[in-house]
């Protein structure tokens, strides 16, 4: 009998690093920072943020409700949209936009490369970039290019995009506030990376699902124009896909096969949490006492390689991918209580 291979696609897909965080040695963590042979994780931050309690009271109200366990509008659920709408407009300064509510920004990333992308196509990443778009684009047959970092102060740079542009460019990603390193790429630097796409007609994804984990006087801006795409998510802020009214039904072609709609229970919450005060997001990352450090490694090992040395030397896990691998990085975070 002929062997059953998986397509290629998905076999040049790196596995998922918050999979493997969860793991050592393929057994499951028995607590939130040790492994099951003692080893120390300091690396990965998880969402932890509990909704109000008003919110989560509304939603088991809505749960008695008919309309809650019926098929719903693909783009998402009226009240929600609203919600967005006014959001986007009033904090990103984004209008005549279209919206596509999605079981978080992941799936809005998907979306994006198989509304946009054909297989053979290159997709530029800012390193040190978040290791699902590499995921995401490898998984619809498009080619990831990445662009080194900057090493002084990991911002993108618009310089060194031009470099990268060939041809088979199809879009680019842009991670703002950038997830891993956390770097904020200014206003006019934006506006330059979007002007180049443009220029070129290159799509730019703008994934700034960290938009209000900015710190010390810096501010966060949306780009916008007829070839951004605007990426939110509720996990860490609020909002979702955000995109030019003219891909509507593209958009909605890949949500009806995905996934249909985001889950009426799901939308409700978000909803109500939008109605909040934004000053309680802002008290809550004003609360974080954390601190991630990129190291720099040296070159007589590859990252990976490193990471795994002081895993078995001194049963202390660091966090790694391919973007921080390919940068020679690896993130360490270190909580109050080691500090």
């Amino acid at each position: 009998m002929s062997k059953f291979v998986a397509s290629t696609r998905v076999l040049n897909t790196p596995q998922s690093v918050i999979g493997s965080a969860l793991k050592c040695n393929n057994k499951p963590i028995t607590s939130e920072r040790l492994y099951v042979q003692n080893t120390l994780t300091i690396w990965k931050g998880l969402v932890y943020w509990k909704p109000a309690p008003d919110s989560i009271s509304t939603v088991q109200e809505y749960a008695l409700e008919d309309s809650c366990h019926r098929y719903g509008a693909i783009e998402g659920d009226l009240g929600l949209l609203n919600a967005i709408h006014k959001k986007i407009q009033q904090v990103n300064n984004l209008r005549n936009k279209r919206v596509m509510v999605t079981p978080g920004s992941n799936a809005a990333f998907v979306s994006s490369m198989v509304v946009l992308t054909d297989p053979g196509d290159e997709v530029i990443l800012f390193a040190p970039y978040f290791f699902n778009h590499e995921m995401s684009i490898r998984l619809t047959g498009a080619i990831p290019v990445v662009v080194p970092p900057n090493m002084t102060n990991y911002q993108s740079s618009p310089t060194e995009l031009i470099k990268h542009i060939t041809p088979k460019t199809k879009v680019v990603v842009l991670c703002n506030p950038s997830n891993p390193s956390g770097a904020v790429t200014g206003q006019a630097e934006v506006e330059e990376i979007q002007k180049i796409c443009l220029d070129r007609g290159i799509w730019l994804i703008s994934d700034e699902a960290y938009e209000d984990f900015v710190f010390d006087g810096q501010k966060h801006y949306s780009p916008d124009g007829p070839n951004v795409i605007n990426l939110y998510t509720m996990s860490k802020g609020s909002a979702m896909a955000v995109y030019p009214p003219y891909l509507d039904e593209f958009f909605g072609k890949t949500q009806d096969s995905f996934i249909i709609h985001a889950s009426h229970i799901s939308q409700k919450m978000a909803e109500t949490m939008l109605h909040h005060n934004r000053e309680v997001l802002r008290e809550r990352v004003n609360s974080l006492q954390a601190f991630y450090f990129l190291i720099k490694l040296p070159n007589s090992l590859p990252a990976d390689k490193w990471v795994q040395y002081i895993s078995e030397k001194h049963n202390v896990r660091l966090g790694t991918n391919g973007s921080i691998i390919q940068a020679g990085i690896v993130v360490i975070l270190l909580l109050k209580d080691f500090v």
